[in-house]
């Protein structure tokens, strides 16, 4: 039995923790969520793991569980990452072998916008551990269930897409090798 929440289960604790707060608690949420997000070494902050289109400097890893019973339980109060879970997704972002099929994705990202890095940390609480195939299957119901398009421009609308693209299109090629 896999530890790994699925991704709608991860979308309706989000959707939860979003839908009594008001557009600025909103806004200062994704700033802390910021502060929750895995480090990324920074040698992994080059130009071929950069977002394109994002008005942030911002970029992802995408990386290969070798063993998914080695994955703790993703944490019970997802709006939190744990020492444990950082220290995981930073171990795995060194390890940019061949990701089969059936694999488990982990990544890694940054930004350097506070608003931009809670945007990411909620992506990578949704896609975090999950197989390409779910990956490539998923058309997220979040954002719009929590308001994002009435709280963000459209240019950090296209970096959260843009960032969701990168995250697809690296599943994509791993299913394809």
């Amino acid at each position: 039995m896999s530890n790994f929440l699925t991704i709608s289960q991860i979308e309706a604790k989000i959707i939860a923790e979003f839908e009594l707060l008001e557009s600025l608690e909103k806004y200062e949420q994704l700033i802390e969520f910021a502060q929750n997000l895995p480090k990324m070494p920074e040698n992994d902050k080059i130009p071929q793991n950069k977002i394109k289109s994002c008005q942030s400097r911002t970029w992802l890893v995408l990386t290969k569980d070798e063993n998914p019973k080695t994955k703790t339980e993703q944490t019970s109060n997802s709006s939190l990452i744990s020492d444990s879970d950082s220290d995981f997704a930073n171990s795995f972002s060194k390890n940019n072998s061949k990701i089969l099929s059936n694999s488990r994705l982990f990544f890694t990202g940054f930004s350097d916008s506070q608003l931009v890095g809670g945007l990411l940390q909620l992506l990578w609480r949704v896609y975090n551990g999950q197989n390409c195939t779910e990956i490539l299957r998923t058309q997220l119901t979040f954002p719009k269930q929590i308001g994002l398009s009435e709280l963000l421009t459209i240019g950090r609308q296209n970096g959260f897409w843009q960032i969701e693209k990168q995250i697809k299109n690296l599943a994509k090629s791993n299913l394809e090798k």
